[in-house]
């Protein structure tokens, strides 16, 4: 007995009887799937290889250190402010404008010492010294500090631990 074929009407004519006129939305990605494993893990080893290389650039957050916010009444040059930081004898710290020429978020390293209080006190200091520099050559007032926030080391460490363990 012969079975008699029933042309279904949402299927084109073409060689792909899958495909239905205007249905654009189909797309084979279990085809494509070696191809983007590959892609995917390519670019996983190169992220890797960089981590590995060039090591990561922890934030204040895990690495320790001091994050002020400040506000001016005038526009400042962020660039000027780095030099009047660094007239002040702290090295490297990182300036970033906050918003607009006014307000400022400025980053110092946790200072170099042997013990814990040693540390603290150079942080102390370290502190005192870029306020009474801003306040000398670039007329910061008392409310213009609008925070100050410190991590230590240990903390810093605690944080760079378990962001490891959650990734």
């Amino acid at each position: 007995m012969a079975k008699s074929q029933v042309r279904n009407p949402n299927v084109s004519g073409s060689a792909d009887p899958s495909r239905r006129e205007g249905d654009f939305g189909r797309f084979d990605f279990v085809k494509w799937s070696p191809v983007m494993g590959g892609i995917s893990l390519l670019l996983t080893i190169i992220a890797l290889a960089l981590i590995f290389t060039k090591g990561m650039n922890y934030g204040i957050d895990f690495a320790g250190g001091t994050e002020m916010q400040v506000r001016f009444d005038k526009d400042i040059d962020a660039h000027q402010l780095r030099e009047v930081i660094k007239k002040s004898g702290v090295e490297n710290a990182g300036v970033q404008s906050f918003g607009s020429n006014k307000e400022f978020l400025i980053r110092l390293e946790l200072p170099h010492a042997p013990t814990e209080k040693e540390q603290n006190e150079k942080t102390l200091q370290n502190v005192s010294s870029v306020k009474k520099a801003l306040k000398e050559d670039m007329g910061l007032q008392d409310a213009g500090v609008l925070r100050v926030d410190t991590v230590g080391p240990q903390i810093g460490s605690e944080l760079k631990r378990n962001g490891m363990l959650a990734a």
